[in-house]
């Protein structure tokens, strides 16, 4: 198992840091954004097979959906994004799981279930949204932030 993930770093580290150093805000396509929400997917599918929200599979879907909003919301500039997207992942999974058949340990993989958006989505989306961050005085003081960040982890 160590084996694998220190392949996986030997080639998704230096891919990490090309999207950090060549993506810019001002670009059209947002080089970083998209890893983010790449590696943001695969890490809510790794930690819902950790913890069993797995085999419910309506809300792994909307864990995926929201996670990927929630990297995305960086890009947006309504003032509310946050209070919104926290409120509509609470009510939109519970509205799930009450209409679910699945009676049996339904409130465990609900928060789970939320756990999971909060934890990896809204950090990612702190990352992508500290990336997007430039000062006039300091145009590259968001990717260099990001780098520090990486690094320091």
């Amino acid at each position: 198992m160590l084996k694998k993930r220190a392949i996986t770093a030997l080639w998704g580290l230096p891919l990490v840091i090309l999207a950090v150093w060549f993506s810019r805000p001002e670009y059209i396509f947002p080089l970083f954004t998209l890893l983010m929400a790449v590696w943001g997917a695969l890490a809510l599918l790794e930690f819902y097979r950790m913890t069993g929200v797995f085999r419910s599979a309506p809300l792994t879907g909307f864990g995926l959906g929201m996670v990927l909003l929630f990297i995305s919301s960086a890009h947006c500039t309504f003032p509310s994004v946050l209070p919104l997207m926290l409120t509509l992942t609470v009510v939109i999974s519970l509205v799930i799981i009450v209409f679910s058949g699945q009676k049996e340990g339904i409130f465990l993989v609900w928060a789970w279930t939320v756990g999971g958006i909060f934890y990896i989505g809204w950090l990612l989306s702190l990352l992508v949204a500290l990336r997007l961050e430039g000062m006039s005085a300091f145009p590259n003081a968001g990717r260099n932030l990001v780098l520090l960040a990486l690094a320091s982890t």
